[in-house]
């Protein structure tokens, strides 16, 4: 997330620092006519169709039409469906968030969202751990840790 910071603390360009990493072989990252995307990292390999802002997104990464991804960090491969709504959320790879989930939705009310109250979240973050479905309209409240498929 530091890397959104503007002015950025870190000079990706100073010769004395370089910088080694292996990229993903994928295609160049597609976004739809009706997406957008603001202050938000989009690698390679990523599918846009709904709204990113200030969020960091690894390769492989799908988002659905309608949906919104804000102050999260989505790791590589993971899928959300449409009409979604994640906030201040670490979704781990190779996660499926299917059609119309909320995950801390700062708009929704906390007695119809589900808690997976863990010592590891908390300030309003939550983690879906890797290789889970979150199934169709789950609704998950703020510092929240979610390790098994839902719904």
């Amino acid at each position: 997330m530091d890397l959104l910071q503007k002015p950025l603390s870190l000079d990706l360009y100073d010769d004395n620092r370089r910088i080694y990493c292996r990229n993903a072989v994928k295609p160049p990252h597609y976004v739809s006519a009706g997406a957008k995307i603001s202050n938000s990292l989009v690698p390679e390999g990523c599918e846009i169709l709904g709204t990113v802002s200030r969020s960091v997104l690894f390769p492989g990464v799908y988002i659905g039409k309608g949906s919104r991804v804000t102050d999260s960090v989505i790791f590589p491969n993971a899928r959300i469906g449409r009409n979604c709504i994640i906030n201040k959320t670490l979704v781990c790879d190779n996660t499926v968030v299917e059609d119309g989930c909320e995950i801390n939705n700062p708009a929704g009310e906390k007695a119809d969202c589900v808690e997976y109250v863990s010592e590891f979240c908390s300030g309003g973050i939550s983690l879906i751990a890797s290789d889970v479905r979150i199934a169709e309209g789950s609704r998950i409240c703020p510092n929240s840790m979610v390790e098994n498929n839902v719904g």
